[in-house]
């Protein structure tokens, strides 16, 4: 298949046919690699961030301990996705040369994105399902959900 995207502020010079899959989404961390090759890519539909209930509810704390044992709970969830993730990368690639990429439907906070660069992962966050489609389509193996790690 082939797309053919029009770059505002560009010639036609500048047009080169790419094999594979072109994403317009980059890394949103700045020690996040910028060029990877030869890649594992996790494509996921999770939420690697705090998420807002979508009904108007309100906790009430009878302490500050309270609430701080409920703001680490929320951490350590996430954290806890984030690991099997950096477990799965340290698994799968090992001690070779390889690259890893996660391409993820919903949306990496701060904390995770740190993480994650720090074991040279690149995220990207928020893709488009046509995109996702696409990278399914081109990829090998499949996990559907993120305890199948």
């Amino acid at each position: 298949m082939v797309e053919i995207m029009t770059m505002e502020h560009k010639t036609e010079m500048d047009t080169k046919l790419v094999k594979g899959l072109v994403m317009d989404h980059g890394a949103r961390h700045p020690d996040m690699p910028k060029k990877v090759s030869d890649a594992f890519i996790l494509t996921c539909n999770i939420s690697l961030e705090y998420e807002k209930s979508e009904v108007n509810s309100g906790f009430f704390y009878k302490s500050a301990d309270e609430r701080e044992k409920l703001v680490k709970a929320e951490r350590a969830f996430c954290d806890d996705k984030i690991q099997q993730i950096i477990d799965l990368k340290r698994a799968v690639v090992g001690n070779t040369d390889k690259g890893f990429v996660i391409v993820n439907q919903k949306g990496v906070d701060p904390n995770s994105l740190d993480a994650l660069a720090r074991e040279g992962i690149v995220a990207l966050r928020r893709a488009k399902r046509r995109n996702m489609e696409r990278i399914v389509l081109a990829c090998v193996e499949l996990l559907s959900t993120i305890s199948m790690m």
